[in-house]
């Protein structure tokens, strides 16, 4: 393991597939309850819809939430999509420190976002930063061995003409099983490309339809703390273990400290620090780690228009 920061180790194979543009992000709710987005995860949902339409049971421990949801739906009457969308609210929503740092990794690589999130605060988020990418929403969904930008796995909102999100036990059944379309998806991705898991647990419901199409002896990710490094295990998938003490807010500067490290253009530095600091202040958090390291490493001070940077910096042109 190389240490990228004091909190976060990440394998060197991991920042290689960065490096290469075979890397893939593949985001859970986890992302987007940080503030200011702050949305539920998919049990809080479940439970914020119940209340919504006055469904009498409780979610119990253990109880499959795509069937709850389904359970849901028939008692109301109504496809849930709409109601998912009212309650989400996306429209008022911004991007946290976590969407940008992982749209930072496209400054550095080949942007490959795969997202089972409703939202669009990675759109968001790399329109703030002038990044171009492109864009699928299921079930109209790209080739997984050859595709890049982001893909919504189980839908957008705001809603499209003709398009659905993937929330209940049949939703699911659709996309994975009778219809398949993200099950093929995701076996030809798994197959290509390095997987890195942000957001999620390792017994979240919605991992036993996600891993599906992972192939044996497959190396892919997820950032944890200790209590769920086994589930990681179970999945096939490689744990990257939390230090006691550490959860997940290490996880922006992590990625920023990725980017960092794929990043060894020093006029690029030069001029996203020229172009953080003309942005005017406070600093979002990303931009904020990304000076603070280049700081850190430095003697000397980094030019910038209309006069000096005031923290001793080593230069970086």
């Amino acid at each position: 393991m190389e240490s990228l920061t004091d909190q976060v180790a990440v394998p060197r194979d991991l920042l290689d597939a960065l490096q290469n543009d075979r890397l893939v992000v593949f985001a859970g709710a986890g992302a987007s309850m940080g503030a200011p987005t702050n949305l539920p995860n998919f049990k809080e949902l479940a439970r914020q819809l119940a209340i919504g339409v006055g469904y009498p049971h409780v979610l119990k421990n253990g109880e499959p939430i795509d069937a709850y949801l389904g359970q849901i739906e028939g008692y109301c009457g109504t496809d849930l999509d709409r109601l998912t969308e009212d309650l989400l609210s996306v429209r008022r929503r911004s991007p946290n420190s976590l969407h940008m740092a992982i749209a930072s990794l496209a400054s550095v690589s080949t942007l490959r976002l795969v997202t089972t999130n409703y939202d669009q605060c990675f759109q968001s988020a790399l329109k703030s930063l002038d990044l171009k990418f492109t864009e699928y929403v299921a079930p109209v969904l790209p080739l997984g061995d050859a595709f890049t930008g982001i893909v919504h796995l189980h839908g957008q909102a705001p809603l499209g003409p003709g398009q659905e999100l993937v929330l209940t036990d049949s939703d699911f059944g659709r996309a994975y099983v009778n219809r398949g379309w993200a099950t093929r998806f995701l076996t030809e991705m798994f197959e290509n490309f390095t997987v890195l898991f942000v957001g999620y647990s390792g017994d979240d419901t919605i991992m036993r339809y996600l891993t599906r199409g992972l192939p044996p002896a497959s190396k892919h990710y997820a950032f944890t703390a200790p209590e769920g490094e086994a589930s990681w295990r179970a999945l096939g998938i490689v744990p990257l273990v939390y230090p006691p003490g550490v959860d997940h807010g290490a996880l922006p500067e992590a990625i920023v400290a990725m980017v960092d490290q794929a990043s060894d253009d020093p006029i690029e530095h030069f001029r996203r620090v020229i172009q953080i600091v003309d942005s005017g202040f406070p600093l979002n958090a990303v931009d904020e780690t990304y000076i603070r390291r280049i700081c850190a490493k430095a003697e000397g001070y980094v030019p910038l228009s209309g006069g000096v940077f005031s923290t001793p910096c080593r230069s970086v042109i």
